[in-house]
């Protein structure tokens, strides 16, 4: 396991697609977010999705918002990736990220700012 200390660094050597129009126009897939992840239910997509686009993989999102490059049991979110893929590569949240709110919730506050 090789663990990040920076969330950016983790994600941007994993290559995780985090922009959902730019997700939904190239592959034709509407993530549950703007932030481009998807719901867990949704896996089946996604293998789909990465079955014909042999250049992404998931990762996946625990609900402690702990991210790993691989889908994981008790994953809260997915996302597509298009990087390294090595499923060793983890990210554990120490206090870095945003206060732990739902990501529905956070991206309903920033509309709202951003339509102030």
């Amino acid at each position: 396991m090789t663990l990040y200390g920076r969330y950016i660094d983790f994600t941007a050597r994993i290559g995780m697609l985090q922009y959902g129009a730019e997700i939904e126009k190239k592959y034709n897939i509407r993530p549950n977010s703007v932030f481009g992840w998807f719901e867990a239910h949704r896996l089946d997509e996604l293998k789909k999705i990465c079955y014909r686009n042999p250049l992404l993989h998931i990762a996946a999102c625990d609900r402690d918002q702990n991210f790993f490059n691989r889908i994981i049991d008790d994953s809260k979110f997915l996302y597509l990736a298009d990087g390294d893929r090595n499923p060793d590569l983890e990210y554990i949240d120490q206090g870095e990220l945003l206060p732990k709110i739902h990501p529905l919730e956070f991206a309903r506050l920033l509309l709202a700012k951003m339509h102030r």
